[in-house]
């Protein structure tokens, strides 16, 4: 049997999934924030049971680290395995410029 991997949030992606919830509910209700948000916490818990179903985005040639991504909504969440523990690395907005991803993840 395989053992499932644990989605870990590291405070990068903590810190925005918080922005994105802060600025949906100035510019909003309740319902709307829930919109945006849920689907992104939903998607990350899918990982537990499918932790490969992000395509390779970046692989850091400095530690040989992969790290994958899939899109919910305007959002990529972007993560990386360890061991047996699944890191969200970030939340990235698919509407800035995609240079700004690596800046994001100092590589």
């Amino acid at each position: 049997m395989v053992k499932p991997l644990n989605p870990t949030w590291l405070p990068q992606a903590k810190k925005q999934l918080k922005e994105i919830y802060t600025f949906y509910k100035s510019m909003s209700n309740g319902k709307v924030v829930r919109k945006r948000i849920d689907p992104i916490i939903d998607a990350a818990n899918c990982l537990v049971s499918q932790p490969l179903m992000g395509k390779v985005e970046i692989v850091d040639p400095k530690n040989k680290q992969v790290f994958r991504s899939f899109v919910v909504g305007d959002y990529k969440i972007i993560y990386y395995i360890r061991k047996d523990i699944i890191k969200i690395a970030a939340i990235f907005d698919c509407r800035q410029n995609p240079s700004n991803l690596n800046k994001m993840l100092k590589l």
